[in-house]
């Protein structure tokens, strides 16, 4: 049996992410998981790589390509960009093996035709591409420099400015950190899982959340025995500040409305002491599965998993947790393919069912109880526009201030909590606490 290539296996992924919207990362661990070191690494280069800097290959391909990149075949198309990410971005890699590659792979997914043209473009591509001049308009130039799409990057001008808009789309492309949140349940606090850490020759510094640590060097982290017995659970420090706004209180009955796959699910637990309610609830088994597996490693008991299709309230809350589906756009140096997979229109749509999960979620509420809802997305559609129109709605639910003092992140004029990703090196989010008023 004819082993497959690295490059090979890199399309193969890259063509599903595209036609199946699969989650890259599951493909790429899964495809990964019986490679040697280097070419695991090399293909979680080429793959992340390709998906982040889409934009920008395909405008470099459209300047030598005579017909639209979209007229080609999903298999040609991503041969093509994977080929020329290595010739811009890997430099170690020779022009000639790329070449030869490429071509070898255009033969047995197309046929000679489009392997004499993957040649004829290649070739010009690796001669002039240093000599390419970008555009000139600046919402052009910034969206194809930094591979983001330019009706995003257009809307970020508007809001933020150039300079702004420039620095979150360098920060998109950088390797986002790896943050981890101390298990307040295992009688260990912050410092003292630092030293442990540090034991075990891991190096860790402070986040601007004081239950978090940033590690440097965290390849072997989720194999590491503190990892294995609970000691910390991987998360980016902003969720950390959304469940202190919604600030649970030990023997409270609190419900996570969207609590997949649970990382503000076990920090409210943690919060709680293990004590009390806690319902958790999703739409998919396979994703309640990750919240039941994680309160298992943390120790934590109180959790309640259920589909929200098969679960019968008994109760109302003290507090709920909304932290709805949503475009993802805070988070793309996370999920680089979400870069390319929504649209402008794409935002109502999500605001629309964000209306109606928020609906179904406050009906579970208490009078004088506590809502928090929150995204991980930048857009205003989604996020204040939202909770705009469900005050509007629901005028017995008043906005509480996010007092940004102990967040550190940018509280609106209206009290919600924005968190913007160049700010603070974390994800972006945004926050609203609402109190029902009855």
């Amino acid at each position: 049996m004819v082993m497959k290539s690295v490059r090979e296996t890199a399309l193969e992924i890259l063509v599903r992410v595209e036609t199946d919207s699969a989650y890259p990362n599951i493909l790429l661990n899964s495809a990964s998981s019986h490679l040697p070191e280097p070419d695991r690494a090399l293909l979680t280069e080429l793959i992340n790589g390709t998906l982040k800097m889409q934009g920008y290959l395909d405008w470099v391909l459209a300047q030598f390509l005579h017909k639209p990149i979209q007229n080609l075949t999903p298999w040609i198309r991503n041969n093509l960009r994977l080929a020329v990410y290595q010739h811009a971005f890997l430099e170690r890699i020779p022009p000639y093996a790329i070449s030869h590659e490429a071509v070898k792979l255009a033969k047995r997914y197309g046929h000679r035709g489009v392997a004499n043209l993957t040649n004829a473009v290649l070739r010009r591509i690796f001669r002039e591409l240093a000599s390419l001049p970008l555009p000139t308009e600046p919402g052009t130039r910034i969206a194809v420099r930094n591979s983001h799409p330019e009706w995003l990057v257009r809307r970020w001008i508007q809001r933020w400015g150039e300079a702004q808009t420039q620095r979150i789309c360098q920060l998109n492309n950088e390797s986002p950190p790896v943050t981890l949140r101390v298990n307040q349940l295992k009688s260990i606090d912050i410092g003292a899982l630092q030293q442990q850490l540090n034991t075990n020759g891991f190096l860790t510094e402070p986040t601007i959340h004081p239950q978090f640590l940033k590690v440097n060097n965290p390849r072997t982290l989720t194999q590491s025995t503190l990892y294995h017995r609970g000691f910390f659970y991987i998360q980016d420090p902003v969720w950390g500040w959304v469940v202190d706004l919604l600030d649970p209180q030990p023997g409270e009955a609190i419900l996570d409305y969207c609590s997949a796959p649970g990382g503000k699910t076990t920090y409210i637990a943690e919060r709680m002491q293990n004590t009390g309610t806690l319902v958790a609830l999703d739409v998919h088994a396979h994703r309640l599965n990750r919240v039941r597996e994680n309160c298992q490693r943390l120790g934590i008991t109180s959790v309640r998993c259920h589909l929200v299709t098969e679960w019968t309230p008994s109760i109302q809350f003290d507090r709920i947790l909304v932290d709805v589906p949503c475009s993802g756009l805070g988070v793309l140096r996370r999920r680089a393919d979400l870069r390319w997979k929504h649209t402008e229109a794409d935002l109502s749509q999500f605001a629309t069912l964000q209306l109606n999960i928020l609906n179904a979620a406050a009906a579970h509420l208490k009078p004088n109880g506590i809502l928090v809802y929150s995204t991980c997305t930048t857009e205003p559609e989604e996020n204040e526009a939202v909770i705009h129109t469900f005050c509007q709605q629901h005028p017995h639910f008043i906005i509480e201030p996010a007092t940004t003092g102990v967040y550190g992140a940018t509280e609106d004029k209206d009290g919600t909590l924005h968190v913007i990703p160049n700010q603070h090196s974390t994800d972006g989010a945004f926050a609203a606490r609402l109190r029902r008023h009855e």
